[in-house]
């Protein structure tokens, strides 16, 4: 039995780990609006408030958007209660958010706007390139930045092409996302 447990964690991991390929029919080529980038600018520097969830579900709640978590009863009669999370789309902006992360998506974003996007977390958590780390770079990423500084949680951040594939919905039309990833305290 307890030969089977690393082949079938292996099996997981493997099918776990398959990433889909680029859609490029969904990398846009046109930039967004001024006005777009700046709202999704905003959501950025909301984001940045994070592993202070607290700070940033309170914004979101101060820009007028719900808040909420899903409860579930397992089996057992014990309860399964999610961490705090806010999803919404504002004209051509769509956000995903939870206590450790956040998507900022634009319909329209190129990958320039995207990676520009970005660079406020990479400034704000003087995160370093996954190059700098000694780590490959996926070809779903414009770039991607992670560290651990000042003594924070773990920080990824991510500038895609297109639409993230390891997260929720997104529109089947072109345009990007940007994506911040902090560790729980």
């Amino acid at each position: 039995m307890r030969a089977l447990i690393p082949i079938a964690s292996l099996m997981l991991m493997l099918g776990c780990a398959s990433i889909p390929p680029l859609d490029t029919t969904t990398i846009s080529q046109t930039p967004a609006s001024a006005s777009q980038m700046a709202f999704a600018g905003r959501i950025v520097r909301v984001c940045s408030g994070l592993p202070d969830a607290d700070r940033v579900m309170a914004a979101f709640e101060a820009m007028g958007h719900q808040v909420g978590r899903w409860r579930m009863i397992m089996g057992g009669g014990e309860e399964l209660v999610s961490p705090r999370q806010v999803s919404f789309e504002r004209g051509d902006v769509i956000v995903q958010a939870s206590e450790t992360d956040c998507y900022v998506g634009v319909k329209g974003m190129t990958p320039e706007q995207s990676y520009q996007l970005a660079q406020p977390w990479v400034r704000h958590f003087g995160a370093i390139t996954n190059a700098e780390a000694g780590q490959g770079l996926s070809p779903h990423v414009v770039q991607a930045w992670g560290g651990r500084p000042k003594g924070t949680p773990v920080v990824l951040i991510a500038a895609h092409k297109t639409w993230p594939w390891d997260r929720g919905e997104w529109p089947d039309v072109p345009g990007a996302a940007v994506t911040l990833w902090v560790s729980p305290r």
